[in-house]
């Protein structure tokens, strides 16, 4: 059932943020909100050309004035938050008890957000889900579904591999890069400390030929590993260790090693210069496709699984997950707190990006 309340779009006018208002239109009412009010007007006629019955309204606002911010979200039903500005959006949903997707996954930005707001999110009641507009949902996403074929009381082992070749476009390359530099200390930082008790590790990907892959793999260094582990400890599905290794496959060798020797180069060249490389991965028009297979095993069962998502650009797949997180908060009771796609928004979270064309399915067990 659709809230009649509406969703606002915090950074409504940014290249995510239009990607949502146009993801979510028809769906719910949309409140377009950003600092530049002839970009919104015109923003609002883009959405009501593409969704003529489309309920739209613009507030001009900047997220760092916090009262104003607060004002316009209590009426809200859900925030999809697409500016920087992580801190600043969440303390303005904590003061308006507004559940809240937001865009950011840079792992200082994330960790300062678990340290700063679970335990308040937690005694309010309101979920503040940071990371939902990457790759790192959809992997999340495609965790939470396969293991739900598994028994719970056993110790659970997923292997998940990205498809990725040679020729994927040098622009996506460089998102991936950027997220990753610092996976080790990613690692750490995301997975909670103290009152988790089951055991959740990350494990490498070997690199050779898989033959019921049919295809060569190799470990894939990922923002992902963070956010599956803590969803995992956060997840009382989970009763027993969780194991998680994060790969790519390629059709060839040939395709592996030149994977290889092109994350190589633009680890070099991004080092130098990470906010253009961030930018025109952003910007970039190439077409985006994401596709994961994974192979899971517990209490003696193995299954393996298969899903993907496709936008014309980076940017139009990021606003679809986003939006889709939106969409799920807005519609459904969610887990409170800081967490992640998947702890935060359960079954939710593949039905919800299902909508957008994501497609999951078993392959055998």
């Amino acid at each position: 059932m659709l809230s009649a309340r509406p969703v606002v779009v915090l950074g409504a006018t940014g290249t995510v943020g239009r990607e949502v208002s146009l993801a979510l239109a028809g769906d719910v009412p949309l409140v377009l909100a950003g600092r530049d009010e002839a970009a919104l007007h015109a923003l609002r006629e883009a959405v009501l050309r593409h969704v003529g019955d489309a309920v739209v309204q613009v507030v001009t606002l900047d997220v760092t004035e916090r009262a104003a911010t607060v004002a316009v979200l209590r009426e809200a039903a859900a925030v999809a938050h697409a500016t920087p500005h992580t801190h600043a959006a969440f303390e303005a949903c904590l003061d308006a008890s507004v559940p809240c997707a937001d865009v950011s996954f840079a792992p200082a930005r994330v960790m300062r957000a678990v340290r700063d707001f679970d335990a308040r999110a937690r005694e309010a009641g309101v979920a503040l889900v940071p990371a939902c507009a990457t790759h790192a949902a959809l992997s999340d996403a495609a965790v939470h579904a396969t293991v739900s074929l598994l028994p719970r009381d056993a110790d659970v082992t997923v292997e998940a591999w990205v498809s990725q070749s040679a020729e994927l476009p040098h622009a996506a390359r460089r998102e991936w890069l950027d997220a990753m530099e610092s996976l080790r200390e990613n690692v750490r930082a995301m997975r909670p400390r103290g009152a988790i008790e089951r055991a959740v590790r990350s494990a490498s990907t070997p690199v050779g030929f898989d033959p019921a892959l049919a295809a060569w793999t190799r470990p894939l260094p990922s923002p992902d590993v963070p956010v599956v582990l803590r969803s995992a400890a956060l997840d009382a599905r989970f009763t027993r260790s969780f194991t998680y290794a994060h790969g790519a496959c390629a059709p060839s060798p040939v395709d592996t090693v030149g994977a290889l020797a092109g994350l190589g180069l633009d680890a070099l060249l991004t080092r130098f210069d990470r906010t253009r490389a961030w930018r025109a991965s952003r910007t970039s028009e190439t077409p985006a496709v994401f596709a994961i297979t994974l192979r899971a095993r517990a209490g003696g069962r193995t299954v393996e699984t298969a899903a993907r998502l496709g936008a014309r650009s980076p940017a139009a797949l990021a606003g679809h997950i986003l939006a889709a997180c939106a969409r799920s908060l807005a519609t459904r009771a969610s887990r409170p707190g800081v967490g992640t796609p998947a702890s935060s928004l359960g079954d939710a979270l593949p039905e919800g990006l299902t909508r957008a064309g994501f497609a999951f399915e078993v392959r055998r067990g």
